[in-house]
């Protein structure tokens, strides 16, 4: 392979690095173990109970290190304990009985086993009881948590031990009622019959990879007519790393939100896993010291793939299959590459040609990688009625499959991502059999400009954009659209066409804008300094309103009404309204974007959809009924099309039904 033979000549003249990564060691920290714990104990006994287990995950994280020190063995131990009395008042079942195992395995000081004992006899019964209500197929998964010793025991056996040990060790105290009561409430559940899982169908792919006959690149095409809103491809990413932002807040291993019962390394305690199975994935143990020299999202992307095509050599073949345009760029930019890579490889003990593959990895990677995004919902304060939604890039992901899609700036797919990482690729209208199925990189026609996202897309992948957006051949003047992302008013009275910042003269009436613009420009940046400082400020409502009014009348003054920096300004005036409960003039104001939502993406995108559930709440809490009838089936319709957030489906159905 060329490709192969230029890397290896390359790192064949590379000096030794003069200095190898040296592994990181925590220090330990039994005494702020101690300090978290006790300020656990004092928000268990106010009974918030989300609070103190918060505050025992850190009791947990500090008193890792510690247990290696025979005094402060039994810390981690009391940690766990604690944290699963907490998850237990939460209703957090299996959590809690996790953390009962890892209480029981670190030591927990014999004289304090029978409340222990009596908790996971509690916890098991809990969940029993959950799987005869709901669709839990059996108990047997249990028998992992609590690491018995048969674990060929089945459920109600599991069960039963556990009430059988729990009774024994509290005789003669006072908890032993309570164990009595377990055994007896045990029996009647004990005749409850679980109810079984049924395995949904799969449903059968609606692509198949083609070749483009000049390029003979893959792509793929849809097999059948595909109508708006199905799924194309579901899968969860075959490699993903989480952005070194998120350690604290999210899982390392799937990038899952953590919730009150994390794990964390129990070497390096740099990391938390959202369960015991993400904590077993072998990963994080082959660069866990060193894990605070790779800071960068790809270089531990291509480590991890590396390690996963090494352990499964199947994948080896689809994942450098993928595009990598090495060839395409500066030698001394390889060089580098390489370079940092015979670094690593040297400093993690890995095979000699090891920086060959890495930098093979880490140019497909920037090529083919998706960046992950979380969803959030901001308003201006906690109790908001408008809220907009977020996309936080919290990781970076390959998806074997996903990854076959090519761009398109006007395309008829657009990806979502799961909590867990995993993507979903749905249509975003019809597409007729033999269409090529399509997302976009980043750069799309309603967002960007037509030269911009030509150069966005041949400096990062290395193609020229040719696609009906870029060549201007839709119906529609689909090109248009990005100049209502920041269109002017033209100075010429009675003129409506858009003009954009790089016009010289108008391309309506040939009027000359550039005095006008520079102007227009100037008293933007002062309508958005106060736009600004509302948001980044404690400011007093009605104030606020009054600011905002004003900075909206100036920025109106010269911006197209079909402007799409419009919508800003209305969004974050709207919102004050509704926090002030003037729902009425905050609806007028998101119904005043919905024509410029439409034009710029689409009447049936996202965007729109989002932007009329916006509106719809505002509508609803108004008790403005004839409006909320006129634009809440419509939403309602293009949320389930979509295949929407389910959440906000049921809000819609809601409020509909009070018409």
């Amino acid at each position: 392979m060329a490709e192969a033979a230029t890397l290896e000549a390359l790192l064949a003249n590379l000096p030794t690095p003069a200095a190898l990564l040296q592994p990181v060691t925590p220090t330990v920290d039994a005494q702020k173990s101690e300090m978290h714990r006790n300020a656990g104990n004092v928000l268990f006994k106010r009974r918030d109970w989300k609070e103190a287990a918060q505050k025992y995950s850190s009791a947990i994280r500090c008193a890792t290190l510690a247990a290696e020190q025979p005094e402060q063995s039994q810390l981690r131990a009391l940690a766990f304990a604690n944290r699963s009395a907490a998850l237990f008042e939460l209703g957090m079942f299996r959590e809690s009985l996790v953390d009962v195992h890892f209480a029981m395995d670190n030591g927990y000081p014999d004289d304090l086993m029978p409340k222990l004992l009596r908790r996971r006899a509690s916890c098991l019964l809990a969940i029993w009881k959950d799987a005869s209500r709901s669709s839990l197929v059996q108990l047997e998964s249990c028998s992992a948590l609590v690491d018995l010793d048969d674990r060929n025991q089945n459920g109600k056996d599991i069960v039963e031990t556990a009430l059988k040990d729990a009774l024994e060790s509290v005789k003669g105290t006072e908890i032993e009622k309570l164990v009595q009561r377990d055994v007896k409430e045990w029996e009647k559940v004990a005749k409850l019959p679980l109810k079984s899982t049924t395995k949904s169908k799969s449903e059968k792919e609606v692509w198949v990879i083609g070749q483009n006959d000049k390029t003979n690149d893959r792509r793929l095409l849809a097999s059948s007519n595909v109508s708006n809103g199905t799924v194309v491809i579901q899968e969860a990413p075959t490699a993903s790393v989480l952005d070194p932002k998120f350690y604290n807040s999210r899982c390392f291993e799937c990038s899952s939100a953590l919730g009150l019962a994390p794990q964390c390394c129990d070497s390096c305690v740099n990391v938390w896993f959202c369960s015991a199975k993400c904590k077993s994935a072998p990963f994080h143990t082959s660069v866990c010291f060193f894990l605070p020299h790779i800071t960068q999202q790809q270089d531990l992307l291509s480590l991890k793939l590396y390690f996963l095509l090494r352990d499964v050599p199947s994948l080896t073949e689809s994942i450098i299959s993928l595009k990598s345009h090495i060839n395409d760029r500066p030698t001394s930019t390889i060089e580098t590459s390489l370079s940092h890579f015979k670094t690593l490889t040297l400093s993690l003990n890995l095979p000699e040609n090891t920086p060959i593959l890495l930098t093979q990895l880490f140019y497909r990677i920037e090529c083919n990688s998706f960046t992950i995004k979380s969803t959030s919902t901001s308003g201006t304060n906690s109790s908001s009625t408008v809220e907009t939604k977020n996309q936080t890039p919290i990781g970076t992901a390959i998806y074997a499959r996903a990854s076959l899609f090519n761009h398109n700036c006007i395309p008829n797919c657009i990806a979502f991502f799961d909590p867990n990482g995993s993507i979903r690729v749905q249509t975003c209208r019809d597409v007729a059999q033999g269409e090529e199925l399509n997302i976009s990189y980043g750069p799309m026609a309603g967002r960007m400009n037509r030269d911009e996202r030509k150069q966005a897309l041949k400096e990062k992948w290395f193609f020229e954009c040719r696609c009906v957006g870029c060549l201007g051949q839709q119906d529609g003047g689909a090109v248009e659209q990005s100049r209502f992302l920041k269109a002017f008013r033209c100075p010429s009275i009675g003129c409506d066409f858009p003009v954009d910042v790089r016009d010289k003269v108008c391309g309506g009436c040939g009027v000359p804008v550039e005095d006008s613009l520079q102007k227009a420009k100037q008293t933007m940046m002062k309508a958005m300094k106060v736009v600004d400082y509302v948001q980044a400020n404690t400011v007093d409502e009605s104030v606020a309103v009054e600011q905002l009014q004003t900075a909206l009348e100036a920025a109106s003054a010269v911006s197209h009404p079909l402007s799409h920096q419009l919508c800003t300004f209305k969004d974050v005036l709207a919102q004050m309204y509704a926090d002030t409960g003037d729902f009425n003039n905050a609806g007028k104001l998101i119904a005043s974007t919905l024509p410029t939502i439409s034009l710029i993406f689409g009447e049936k995108s996202v965007e729109h959809a989002q932007e009329m559930f916006k509106l719809c709440t505002l509508w609803y809490s108004a008790k403005n009924f004839v409006e909320l009838k006129e634009v809440g089936p419509k939403c309602l319709d293009l949320y389930v099309k979509l295949k929407l957030d389910e959440e906000e489906q049921n809000e819609l159905e809601f409020m509909l039904m009070s018409l």
